[in-house]
């Protein structure tokens, strides 16, 4: 397949390693939009292929790596009715969001039940690292059949398997709202997400 880069990814302005592209696959005609990610060290792409399969992260297509070059990372690309959920929690009152709080948050569970059934951690599941499909409104979409709202966990760089993947030796202890759980450079157990 043939990348071509269209653009940095909206969703993160000032994150320099997320672009949007094009994907060209062999033996097809139709052009694919993706995100590219590139990352220096590791990347779950374990963790990400099993919530893509259970339909709870973008497609992860593959990776390339060059020597001496960050790995590239090609995943779907999530149209503009997806928004991060810190912003969609950011832009309403309480009582607007009480009816999607149980979708969101039952959505949320069902991730956590799948990567601790397969011995897996993301490390780093916060608000900022969820995408949630919305309506018109930008409300989180709720499904009138399972009562779950649409999610899409992103930024696996963290994620791997519990207790043997660990948290950077450096971490923005500053966030506001944020207790990180266990040490900076100590293990991502389970039960941290």
């Amino acid at each position: 397949a043939t990348l071509s880069f269209t653009d940095q990814q909206p969703f993160y302005k000032d994150y320099r390693s997320l672009f949007t592209a094009t994907m060209h696959p062999p033996n097809s005609h139709q052009p694919v939009s993706v995100l590219v990610k590139l990352a220096k060290g590791k990347y779950g792409d374990s963790v990400h292929r099993l919530l893509a399969q259970h339909g709870l992260a973008p497609k992860l297509y593959g990776r390339k790596w060059v020597e001496g070059a960050p790995t590239a990372y090609v995943m779907g690309a999530l149209d503009s009715n997806w928004k991060i959920l810190y912003e969609v929690l950011q832009s309403f009152d309480e009582p607007e969001l009480e009816h999607v709080y149980e979708g969101v948050r039952s959505s949320l569970k069902k991730v956590l039940n799948i990567l601790q059934q397969a011995g897996f951690v993301h490390g780093d599941m916060r608000v900022n690292n969820v995408m949630v499909q919305v309506d018109e409104r930008c409300l989180p979409l709720i499904s009138s059949t399972d009562g779950l709202a649409n999610i899409g966990v992103v930024d696996f760089d963290w994620a791997g398997s519990a207790g043997v993947v660990f948290y950077p030796d450096t971490r923005n202890e500053q966030i506001d709202d944020i207790k990180w759980p266990g040490d900076a450079g100590g293990p991502i157990e389970m039960g941290h997400d």
